[in-house]
């Protein structure tokens, strides 16, 4: 039997960034390795929803209006909320810190099921068809588990053992699920019943693998920090580039373009020297086109829309520029360290920082159209980061909070 150690109790919030992309899918069998996907396909394949990382299910523009729908709080065990939920229909599946899954009624909050994994799910579950894909664990856990649970009932169908942890989120394509397994490397495994394809061993990964064109991609921060592009039929590499800083952002595409964020420092604290940067490689060849550097690290994952490249960082900022050239346009400063991911939609970027705040934005001009302070929940001197990245459907932006609570966001009644 698994024992859960003071170890990893105690690095409970010293995790890595686990992120990765959408395909048009009805089933653990149908898929495209294509960015321009369908958004009504019902479908919610990786971290991010697609491969620019949009955060967005349907297409739909976001909340307009900082208000609270609907909040849920688990009543008997307090549940921080590090994974990102996804939507599919009028369903919103999310992990937690209290060794659960959870899938809510998107209308009112409802627990529909709760899943009991092991370990704490840190990672963001891929929904297709009538399957949920999630990993278990955080940095310093052994023996953790990859789940593959029924969408509809959270019976689990079937599970699949490794040596390390799974921070990452899975990936879902061509029938087969992908992602990092801490020191395990990366696995590729039959969607259907959970058998291994092919594992990419010997290097430690807790991003999110990226599919676009037959080809995988991930980065490492441990020993060799790299950036890594393998072939999805076999795992076989194709090409590794090596990179100054840790690169523990979940890689975007367009354009033939790969973009990942690197920097020192982990979701709990900076580095001794906070240093980071967004990498930007040719798909192909590995090529660096160019690097863009800043103040802290960039542990979230790097979001495209209409040209534009946004990503927050540790130093407090979220920057938005030229994702063909890397040039600037526009930096918003918060007043806290953002580890979450950027949402964009409709010209609009919705995200959270570490001090509780949700902020939505102007995509032109960097402008804030409005805020909402989850610190004010009722608790006094808990935790109020956001760790986990929204998501936008409906018109309504879902995220949760390490303060406990899980929160819908919307359009304020008449």
């Amino acid at each position: 039997m698994r024992t859960k150690t003071g170890a990893v109790v105690a690095a409970v919030v010293i995790v890595s960034v686990a992120v990765v992309i959408y395909l048009l899918a009805v089933g653990p069998g149908s898929s495209t390795n294509s960015p321009n996907t369908d958004k009504k396909s019902g479908a919610w394949t990786a971290f991010r929803q697609d491969v620019r990382r949009s955060g967005s299910a349907d297409g739909l523009a976001g909340p307009q209006d900082g208000y609270e729908i609907w909040s849920f709080r688990e009543t008997f065990d307090r549940a921080g909320f590090g994974s990102s939920p996804a939507v599919v229909g009028n369903r919103v599946y999310v992990g937690a810190d209290n060794d659960s899954l959870y899938c809510l009624n998107a209308e009112n909050g409802d627990v529909i099921w709760k899943f009991d994994s092991f370990y704490e799910v840190f990672s963001s579950p891929a929904v297709v068809g009538d399957r949920v894909y999630v990993g278990e664990g955080l940095h310093y856990t052994e023996d953790a588990t990859f789940h593959c649970v029924d969408a509809n009932t959270g019976t689990e169908i079937w599970s699949f053992p490794t040596t390390s942890h799974v921070e990452s989120s899975p990936f879902v394509v061509d029938g087969k699920v992908l992602f990092g397994a801490g020191d395990d490397g990366v696995y590729c495994l039959n969607a259907k019943d959970g058998s291994k394809i092919w594992q990419y061993p010997s290097v430690h990964v807790d991003s999110s693998p990226a599919v676009y064109d037959n080809k995988v991609y991930f980065g490492s921060g441990y020993g060799r920090s790299s950036i890594y592009c393998v072939n999805l039929d076999d795992g076989s590499e194709i090409w590794a580039v090596d990179t100054q800083y840790p690169a523990w952002g979940a890689p975007a595409v367009w354009d033939n373009k790969v973009y990942t964020g690197t920097g020192t420092g982990n979701f709990a604290i900076s580095g001794d020297e906070p240093a980071g940067s967004v990498v930007c490689l040719n798909a192909r060849t590995g090529e660096r086109l160019w690097e863009y550097k800043i103040g802290g690290t960039v542990l979230g994952a790097v979001a495209i829309d209409d040209g534009k490249a946004y990503f927050g960082s540790r130093d407090s900022s979220l920057y938005c520029i030229d994702a063909s050239s890397g040039e600037d346009i526009w930096e918003f400063a918060a007043d806290s360290a953002i580890v979450s991911s950027p949402a964009v939609i409709m010209g609009d970027v919705y995200f959270g920082a570490d001090d509780g705040l949700i902020y939505c934005l102007d995509g032109e001009d960097g402008i804030a159209k409005w805020e909402f302070d989850t610190s004010e929940s009722g608790f006094v001197n808990v935790d109020s980061r956001i760790m986990g990245s929204p998501a936008i459907s409906g018109g309504k932006l879902f995220v949760g909070s390490m303060n406990f609570f899980f929160y819908c966001i919307g359009q304020e009644p008449d």
